[in-house]
């Protein structure tokens, strides 16, 4: 299963998770996902929830809207920026940007999203491009759903392969 079927799956309904990290992410014994933390989690559904000066989640982890100290509607987009953050991390043995909170916030909302072959070349073109895009600063600039994450790699697969046949 996929941490979106998972999130959904194990609350039975759809959540913002709002801290999701590599230390909440557990493998079980036999190859499945389990989503560890789930007390800061709230409905996506949530009129205007309000962030206070004390955002709720980890630094390093957390989507730009949230840093903002203005009312914020929970949205999962703000967990599939975390999941970016925890790939990224995943792959190149450090967090995208760095610093104490104020400055990673600041890195999130105003640098350029690292690209991760710069710290590991090996890494495929598309991986690059899809963990950019679930970083990607503005909330309406990720990818809309689970359902359209877990669909990106395919569609970039369906236009190399069409760029390829031109």
């Amino acid at each position: 299963k996929t941490l979106g079927e998972v999130i959904v799956k194990e609350t039975g309904k759809k959540v913002v998770h709002r801290d999701i990290k590599p230390y909440n992410i557990m493998l079980t014994n036999d190859g499945g996902i389990k989503v560890a933390d789930w007390g800061i989690a709230v409905p996506d559904d949530i009129e205007n929830t309000p962030a206070s000066s004390r955002s709720p989640g980890t630094p390093g982890y957390m989507a730009p809207e949230l840093t903002m100290n203005t009312p914020v509607r929970p949205h999962f987009s703000a967990d599939i920026y975390a999941l970016g953050v925890t790939l990224y991390e995943m792959l190149t043995n450090e967090r995208p940007f760095q610093g104490a909170a104020q400055d990673v916030w600041q890195q999130a909302m105003t640098a350029r999203r690292p690209d991760i072959r710069q710290r590991r070349p090996g890494v495929s073109i598309m991986t690059s491009w899809l963990v950019k895009d679930m970083m990607a600063k503005s909330a309406k600039n990720r990818p809309e759903s689970w359902k359209n994450l877990e669909e990106r790699p395919q569609k970039a697969l369906d236009y190399l392969a069409i760029m390829e046949k031109e």
